[in-house]
């Protein structure tokens, strides 16, 4: 009997044991695969609909929306029952015909912030986006130049030990590619600096590599042949405004409340009144804000298309020293070596074409919204 006892103990202590290695196992296994380095490959698009999908924010801005929204049901339904209540002191009218519109505004003014953010949102992703693939274009060329560079300095090198070229000669060729060298740093900060923040709006911790599609904006002129017309039409329907003028409806209103019902209230209608006033010079003064502001931006969106017209120009010019430098290569008038220097010249210049125009067309996008065009419509 004790034998069957002593077995038993035993058994036990090996079940155990073999238990509590298998969760250090799974346990082991698990904090493995976190630490595991994941690779996240994203198009633009898909950048878009992560972040709408994962953003902290966004999700914040929802939270905030249903509790308003909880807000709101509960002052519809003390309004119901202020309403129904028969008095007619100035708290229950507030209650009745206030408290619960100012409650559904609330909610309206929250949606709305989230549906500007998420605009916002993409704008700023396609922006770092972009920048991360021009940097990566930048580093690419200026290591080719750097190798060609090199295969320069070998050649002189030769030359000079050949007696058919002096030690000056590499002078220019060295500072050369010292400033090669060093305008690596700012490209490699730049490219860190935006996936720092795609991570943040993408809700991706530092152990994921990123890893991003070629992608570039097509340019389209903005058409502003009636853009007087449209920043009228546009500061007639801007949402500030509309949202202002609602807080001064509340304002009037609650004056009426305290002139009708109001018993003994004579400094609180008195205050109210003044704050009708305030906001009646404040709707004046952000009318004017947000149409300077609107011009401003404008002529903003003006100053970048010009910039992309002027390094149109330049990649113009360069794709004709391309050409020039092919035919000299054909004739042997050049080596490779020079004829691949121009490539790159003309590829730097052509990456610096398309962020003029990325820059472009994503402020063409901010412009189109800070207007509300979707909401406007101009014969």
């Amino acid at each position: 009997m004790k034998n069957i006892k002593r077995l038993s103990i035993v058994s036990m202590a090996i079940i155990i044991a073999i238990a509590s290695s298998n969760k250090v196992f799974a346990k082991e296994e698990k904090e493995l695969k976190l630490s595991q380095p994941k690779v996240l490959s994203l198009t633009l698009q898909e950048a878009f609909d992560k972040v709408k999908k994962d953003n902290v924010e966004l999700k914040m801005l929802d939270e905030k929306i249903t509790i308003l929204n909880r807000m709101y049901d509960r002052k519809h339904a003390k309004a119901i029952e202020a309403d129904n209540s028969g008095r007619s002191d100035v708290e229950t009218k507030k209650t009745a015909l206030l408290y619960a519109s100012r409650a559904a505004e609330d909610v309206d003014n929250a949606e709305k912030d989230k549906d500007n953010r998420i605009k916002e949102l993409k704008r700023e992703v396609e922006k770092e986006y972009l920048n991360i693939v021009n940097c990566n274009k930048e580093v690419e060329n200026t290591k080719k130049t750097l190798r060609n560079l090199q295969r320069e300095i070998e050649k002189v090198n030769a030359n000079i030990d050949q007696g058919t070229a002096v030690e000056n000669a590499l002078t220019p060729l060295k500072l050369q590619k010292m400033q090669l060298e060093t305008s690596l740093n700012p490209l490699k900060a730049q490219k860190e600096e935006s996936e720092v923040r795609l991570r943040q709006y993408l809700n991706v911790d530092e152990n994921t590599t990123l890893n991003f599609i070629n992608n570039k904006k097509e340019f389209i002129k903005y058409d502003d042949s009636k853009i007087n017309l449209v920043i009228k039409e546009a500061l007639a329907g801007n949402y500030d405004l509309k949202k202002m003028n609602k807080e001064l409806e509340f304002a009037k209103l609650e004056v009426e409340i305290y002139e009708k019902y109001g018993r003994n209230v004579l400094d609180a209608e008195s205050s109210q009144k003044i704050r009708v006033n305030d906001l009646e010079n404040s709707l004046c003064n952000l009318r004017s804000n947000v149409q300077v502001n609107m011009w401003k931006v404008y002529f903003d969106l003006k100053n970048k298309e010009a910039l992309v017209e002027i390094e149109k120009l330049n990649l113009d010019n360069s794709a004709s020293k391309l050409k020039e430098a092919e035919t000299k290569y054909k004739n042997g008038l050049i080596d490779e070596l020079q004829f691949d220097l121009a490539k790159l010249s003309f590829e730097k210049q052509n990456i610096v074409f398309e962020k003029a125009v990325n820059d472009y067309m994503i402020n063409v996008d901010g412009f189109k919204d800070l207007l509300e065009l979707e909401s406007i419509k101009i014969k």
